[in-house]
């Protein structure tokens, strides 16, 4: 059988332990707007053992399952089709710009000036500047502030060398109508037994040690009660049921426990925010349409729709 029939195969598989973890799963997931809180950090693929294991930020620490098993399907399952006017969302995700950068009362997006070439993402010292520059410009608003970190690529320079090139966040680069580079996923480099599954999850362990780093100092200057939490988290070769397959990293609509399970800290404050609703829907003229219809195929084009 052909790589390509294997793949197509198994992606059918796929489908039916989908299905499987959605009955399972689905109704004890979290519509994270309507938790309280004023600013909630989100750190991109974060796991919670993960989490628990690394953190030392003071706080009351539970965790939540999460609407989405991939920053696409978190964004659509939260956001989509709905408006948030008292919120600000500053992004170094560009998906947030692409799937629903019409609800909120604004979107930062970082990713556009902030982005780092070499290492193809937005470092987590940027998202503290810009993130206190919105804290700032907006102290009436709640925050989301979307962390890449520790999601891949991994900034950790030992880790780099030791896993060596391999893909960034590949949605600014379609976002911006630029062609991506062609090196693989962490993912397919662990599914394929070039490197091994100890050395990713101690890549990912110290991507989320520098990001929490960044994020002690980001804390000092929020205001109101702090959430921090995840999108969603990521399998390493974790089987799937009833149809055995091993997965990795996170594969959108799959409402595996492992892979939705997420940090809940919660960090409380002795005065909260005054949060103000007010700003109407912003409205696309015919050249942004068009853009996000080019957009759309190019990101269908990779798997991404």
């Amino acid at each position: 059988m052909k790589l390509k029939n294997i793949k197509n195969f198994r992606d059918i598989l796929l489908i039916f332990d989908k299905a499987f973890y959605q009955l399972l799963m689905r109704s004890r997931t979290t519509f994270i707007m309507e938790k309280d809180w004023d600013n909630l950090i989100i750190l991109d693929g974060c796991r919670y053992d993960m989490f628990k294991k690394n953190n030392s930020i003071p706080g009351k620490l539970e965790y939540i399952y999460s609407r989405g098993s991939s920053t696409g399907h978190f964004l659509a399952e939260n956001f989509s089709a709905k408006y948030f006017p008292d919120t600000v969302y500053i992004t170094a995700n560009p998906l947030v710009n692409y799937y629903v950068e019409d609800s909120f009362y604004e979107v930062v997006p970082v990713w556009k000036d902030g982005w780092y070439e070499p290492y193809n993402t937005v470092l987590p010292g940027t998202m503290v500047d810009y993130a206190i520059r919105g804290n700032k410009e907006f102290p009436d608003k709640r925050l989301i502030i979307h962390f890449m970190q520790p999601h891949f690529p991994f900034i950790d320079k030992q880790m780099r060398r030791i896993i060596g090139e391999h893909e960034g966040i590949l949605s600014r680069n379609l976002l911006y109508g630029k062609e991506t580079k062609h090196t693989q996923k962490v993912w397919t480099l662990l599914q394929a037994g070039r490197i091994k599954r100890n050395t990713v999850w101690d890549a990912y362990n110290k991507n989320l040690i520098i990001v929490l780093e960044q994020v002690k100092n980001l804390l000092l200057e929020l205001k109101g009660k702090t959430i921090i939490s995840s999108d969603h988290a990521n399998l390493f070769g974790e089987w799937l049921f009833p149809i055995p397959l091993k997965e990795y990293g996170h594969p959108g609509g799959l409402y595996k426990k492992d892979l939705i399970k997420v940090p809940w800290l919660i960090i409380e404050a002795v005065e909260r925010k005054v949060i103000r609703k007010e700003g109407g829907i912003k409205k696309k003229s015919t050249a942004e349409k068009t853009e996000d219809e080019a957009i759309k195929e190019k990101l269908k084009a990779l798997g991404y729709l």
